[in-house]
């Protein structure tokens, strides 16, 4: 047998579309959401007018990759692997590796 088509291979979004996700799913957790308000001292209507701006988005990711039970329960709840996250996360930071800051 070729393929399975009981169980399709999931396709990981492009890095915008996986951070804008990531954004939709803490605008619906609101500790997470606020928290986030906070640490990025903009307002909601700030959000908005930048949302997709690839340096919110990586803003975005970086939240999210600050803190392994919050990467990990939007993996889970969103069915995007880890793994595309982190892909994503560098993908909009430009690529930076640890000592390129």
């Amino acid at each position: 047998m070729i393929g399975n088509f009981k169980q399709p291979r999931k396709i990981d979004p492009d890095s915008d579309t996986l951070a804008l996700t990531a954004l939709a799913w803490l605008a619906g957790e609101e500790d997470l959401f606020l928290r986030f308000m906070a640490l990025s001292g903009m307002t909601t209507d700030q959000v908005a007018a930048v949302a997709s701006e690839p340096g919110f988005l990586g803003g975005v990711l970086d939240f999210l990759m600050g803190n392994e039970a919050d990467l990990l329960r939007f993996s889970a709840e969103s069915g995007i692997r880890p793994e595309a996250i982190a892909a994503a996360w560098h993908t909009l930071n430009g690529g930076l590796d640890s000592g390129e800051y």
